[in-house]
């Protein structure tokens, strides 16, 4: 094992790079690659669907990314910002609309 730190060589059970005086750090568990962050794949494929469910699977998604070491993060920041974007534009168009379309039917004029 080598010192992340000075990067000598160092004893496999070594607490204290005895080089440089540092702690070594608690290694985290290695992530494996097969481990897929399911609702960042599905903030993905809602993200044109059903805007809404893309932005809740992509905030589950970067929660969990949070507690797996960054898994699927990337990802899930792909299906957010498409998700959040079209449902602006889907809102903005309903209101637009709703409160548009009676102002026009009811001739009120922009004086």
């Amino acid at each position: 094992m080598h010192c992340r730190y000075c990067g000598k060589e160092m004893d496999d059970d070594a607490k204290v790079c005895r080089y440089c005086g540092r702690a070594v750090a608690e290694s985290r568990p290695v992530r494996q690659d097969d481990d897929v962050n399911t609702c960042a794949v599905l903030s993905v494929l809602f993200a044109f669907l059903l805007p809404f469910a893309g932005i809740v699977f992509g905030a589950v998604g970067l929660h969990s990314a949070k507690k797996t070491g960054g898994n699927g993060r990337r990802l899930a920041f792909v299906g957010l910002i498409p998700s959040i974007t079209i449902f602006v534009l889907m809102m903005t168009r309903i209101l637009g609309i709703a409160v548009i379309a009676p102002a026009i039917k009811g001739g009120v004029s922009a004086s």
